[in-house]
């Protein structure tokens, strides 16, 4: 019966070993899709800012999704402030 018992303890062991890994990995998966969400809205965002100096009319595109987009107060006020709203 001991056999059993430490076999038993044994897979459990390895079980939360595996657990432990899938936990690690998935944080590391999650904090990589978060570097690229702010990887890719760092570079849209600054080649419609590029745009906007070449290309006056890509402002108001722009000033129109914000308009539709942005729906928090305090985000709005900030945008007013740098005139990217009225």
């Amino acid at each position: 019966m001991e056999t059993q018992t430490s076999k038993l303890e044994l897979l459990r062991k390895r079980e939360a070993d595996i657990r432990a890994k899938i936990a690690e990995e998935n944080d590391r998966q999650r904090k990589r899709e978060q570097k690229e969400a702010a990887r890719l809205t760092v570079l849209v965002g600054s080649a419609f800012l590029a745009d906007v100096q070449k290309t006056p009319a890509t402002k108001a595109t722009i000033s129109e999704v914000l308009q539709r987009g942005i729906r928090e107060e305090k985000d709005r006020e900030f945008l007013k402030a740098k005139g990217w709203l009225q």
